[in-house]
C-alpha cells in the first residue's frame, strides 16, 4: 500500500501506493501539528503537566516522521518499526488524556468539549501510525521476498 516510487518493481509500488503513502503521510503531519497546537497552548494553563508534555513531544516526533517519510525517495517502509514505535506512544497519549477527558473525574474536565475532542483526534493518529507501520511491514515482506527471488534467479 505505501510503496516508495512510482514505477513497479522492487524498488517501490504503484502510482496508486504512492499516492496513499502520501496521502496517509500528509493527514498524520497535518494532524500531528493540530496537536501540538492544542496541547501546546494548554500547557499554559495547566502549569506544565508531563501528560501534556509527552502529547506535545510525540506529537512533534511524528510530525516530523512523517514530514521525512513524505520524501518519496526516501524507503520509509524499511523504517516500520519506527511507525510501530510511534503507534505505541500514541497508545500512551490517547491512554492518558483519555484518562482525563474521556470519562473524568472532575466535572470541569468533563465540560472541556475541546479537550475531549482532541483526544479523539488522538486515537485517530493513533490508528493512522499503525496503519502505516502495517503496510511499511508488508512492502517490506513483500521488498524482500523480490530482492530474494532475484538473488537467486541470478545464481
Amino acid at each position: 500500500m505505501f510503496g516508495i516510487g512510482a514505477t513497479e518493481g522492487v524498488s517501490g509500488g504503484t502510482m496508486i501506493h504512492l499516492i496513499l503513502r502520501m496521502v496517509l503521510r500528509v493527514l498524520q503531519f497535518i494532524l500531528s501539528l493540530v496537536v501540538v497546537g492544542i496541547y501546546g497552548t494548554e500547557l499554559k494553563v495547566v502549569h506544565y503537566s508531563v501528560r501534556y508534555e509527552y502529547a506535545v513531544v510525540v506529537a512533534a516526533l511524528s510530525a516530523l516522521t512523517a514530514v521525512i517519510f513524505l520524501i518519496p525517495k526516501i524507503k520509509s517502509f524499511i523504517f516500520f518499526i519506527w511507525d510501530f514505535i510511534l503507534f505505541i506512544l500514541w497508545v500512551g497519549v490517547f491512554g492518558s488524556m483519555g484518562k482525563q477527558f474521556i470519562n473524568p473525574k472532575d466535572k470541569k474536565d468533563a465540560e472541556n468539549t475541546k479537550m475531549r475532542n482532541t483526544v479523539w483526534l488522538d486515537a485517530v493518529l493513533m490508528v493512522f501510525w499503525f496503519t502505516s507501520c502495517v503496510a511499511g511491514a508488508l512492502v517490506f515482506l513483500k521488498h524482500r521476498r523480490e530482492v530474494k527471488a532475484m538473488n537467486h534467479a541470478n545464481v
